[in-house]
């Protein structure tokens, strides 16, 4: 079994969890435990991203409930965004939550082992928290890279799997589990193999 997916739960697992916890979701995980910790992720995308998040479109792999992009979407009045996820209740969710951005938010549901990439190319694309819930993180990355554009960006922020919190949420709750493969050797090698480069 290939390392990328040596610590996955499956696609459907993840999907399940997603689908039973959307519509508490936001007050569970973000509000209530860690409110300015959402615009502080959209920050550093935001930074990372540079003059992407002008010149769009940006996607975001596992969108949620759209709190990210609704922090990036209200920054930047020019941003075109596109939210991809597995979850269809996280998707209504963030339907609901983006819907005062009009067209220039749009949601995809994901399903399956191909991304719904179809378009032109995308200045950036992002992701938090969301790598260790995907199945086969090398093939993902993969089918990214072709999908950005010249000088696109790429940036993922995930839960350093050393942090004694991390590795605690990690070895109890079983959808967390991909936590554990979140190391750098092993995010610099999907990255190479994947065609990006300054990884």
């Amino acid at each position: 079994m290939q390392e990328s997916r040596s610590s996955a739960v499956s696609e459907e697992t993840q999907r399940e969890f997603f689908e039973e916890a959307a519509a508490r979701y936001d007050n569970r995980f973000c509000r209530s435990r860690w409110p300015r910790n959402q615009q502080l992720k959209a920050r550093v995308i935001a930074k990372v991203l540079g003059d992407g998040m002008r010149e769009g479109p940006v996607l975001e792999l596992g969108c949620g409930t759209g709190q990210i992009a609704a922090e990036l979407l209200e920054w930047y009045p020019q941003l075109r965004y596109i939210g991809l996820d597995l979850s269809p209740g996280m998707l209504e969710v963030a339907a609901r939550r983006l819907e005062r951005f009009g067209g220039r938010a749009e949601l995809r549901a994901v399903s399956g082992s191909a991304l719904p990439l179809a378009g032109e190319p995308l200045a950036g694309v992002f992701g938090v928290d969301v790598l260790h819930h995907v199945e086969d993180v090398g093939a993902v990355l993969a089918q990214l890279r072709p999908a950005l554009g010249r000088g696109g960006r790429l940036v993922f922020l995930e839960g350093n799997p050393r942090f004694p919190l991390t590795a605690l949420i990690g070895a109890l709750r079983r959808e967390e589990r991909g936590l554990f493969k979140m190391r750098p050797p092993n995010l610099r090698r999907w990255l190479e193999e994947a065609g990006f480069e300054n990884a």
